[in-house]
């Protein structure tokens, strides 16, 4: 048994976890691939949760790379989501690197078999910029309110599923893939009764049970026709409840809550959590989205972003009370229950898009996209397509 001591939210008590009977590891580790495997091969290790307070296993896989002799790719999940992707080189028979991509820049290593030295020791490395994209192209608040196009390429050795939401439409394109985001550009079935009540459920990151979101979906419920009009007044209750942001970690629902601070996970867990109370289905979504404004120090760039989708009124829609709405710029990546396994995810799967092209394909509507907490400001210098990011992108201004 491990054996020891738990502190969180004021309280402090004794915890043990069984050790378990597959080996226990640092799934960063590089050295078993020091020499050159000889064949691919898939196995797991153990690593403790602090949260769960428990071993869980993590599951990686090694493959050979498509038209690499001697280049593999090392791929580390949990629960059966994408966690991290290696590529790793070898010469005669030696690793000698290894890079994994990150949104806008990657970790990288290489060999060295010199001594280590007292700098070394006390090197805390370099500062690595915030993740983002800078697709080379300013879109405007405007034109992201009618239907954006995007054509993207992904590696052909690591196994990607891109998800579909109500807004959101993905289909095999040309060796890529092409996604279309518009209100009601998605056709997700509905759900079903075993689904239904899974995304209304609490879990181990949306209390939803808790007497707090009981209370506020409740409320919000009194006087109200349609979930949407539900989702609209949690929306505004969860940004109300969260005037202070916070980017120091990740908390689950009702920690954030407490707390009253969050940055836009945090958000998105907490109207989880009251839309669940309310009887609606909702998941978190995990993606992309575009910030025409400065933000950890870039401008016109796409950055790492959560939001929600409610099942509301008979088909999917999405919610976005940290940005004040949801537009055709956020790209859903990774759906989930609020674990932080789903962000991870998200975050590699956007460190392996190949971006080649971003197109308006459909004349902006009178009405804002937006929902869930207002609506943007449109720009007043709106643009009649988005640039073609490469020759083989899709052409600006083409029809739906």
């Amino acid at each position: 048994m491990l054996k020891g001591q738990a502190a969180g939210e004021g309280e402090r008590h004794a915890v043990s976890a069984a050790l378990p009977a597959l080996p226990i590891g640092d799934p960063e580790a590089l050295t078993p691939f020091l020499t050159e495997p000889v064949a691919e091969r898939s196995w797991s290790i153990a690593e403790f949760d602090p949260v769960l307070l428990r071993f869980r296993p993590v599951q990686l896989a090694l493959a050979k790379r498509t038209g690499a002799d001697h280049g593999f790719v090392l791929t580390l999940s949990r629960g059966g989501r994408l966690q991290s992707v290696r590529w790793l080189d070898y010469a005669e028979g030696r690793l000698v690197a290894a890079r994994q991509p990150l949104l806008g820049s990657a970790r990288s290593w290489r060999r060295d078999d010199g001594l280590l030295t007292k700098e070394d020791l006390l090197s805390r490395g370099r500062i690595v910029a915030h993740e983002q994209y800078r697709p080379g192209v300013h879109m405007t608040q405007r034109a992201a309110l009618g239907q954006m196009r995007y054509a993207f390429g992904l590696p052909a050795d690591v196994a990607i599923h891109l998800p579909e939401t109500g807004e959101q439409r993905v289909r095999r394109e040309g060796g890529g893939w092409q996604v279309d985001i518009c209100a009601g550009c998605g056709s997700v079935p509905v759900p079903t009764d075993d689904e239904r009540r899974r995304w209304t459920r609490p879990s181990q990151w949306i209390q939803s049970d808790d007497a707090a979101f009981r209370d506020k979906a409740a409320q919000a419920r009194r006087g109200m026709k349609s979930d949407d009009a539900v989702m609209a007044r949690l929306a505004a209750a969860a940004r109300a409840r969260l005037p202070r942001i916070d980017f120091d970690g990740y908390v689950s629902a009702r920690t954030a809550w407490r707390r009253r601070a969050g940055d836009c996970t945090e958000d998105a867990l907490v109207l989880a959590a009251l839309g669940r109370a309310a009887g609606i289905p909702v998941r978190v979504v995990h993606g992309l989205v575009f910030s025409p404004g400065r933000y950890h120090g870039a401008s016109n760039a796409f950055m790492p972003h959560s939001w929600v989708i409610a099942f509301a009124d008979g088909h999917w829609k999405s919610y976005d009370i940290s940005l004040n709405g949801f537009d055709a710029t956020h790209i859903a990546l990774s759906l989930g229950d609020g674990e932080p396994e789903a962000m991870v995810e998200a975050n590699q799967v956007a460190a392996l898009l190949d971006w080649r092209g971003i197109a308006e394909v459909r004349k902006r509507p009178s009405r804002s996209l937006t929902s869930g907490g207002g609506s943007r400001s449109p720009s007043p210098r709106g643009i009649e397509a988005c640039c073609a990011l490469s020759s083989g992108a899709v052409a600006a201004g083409s029809s739906s």
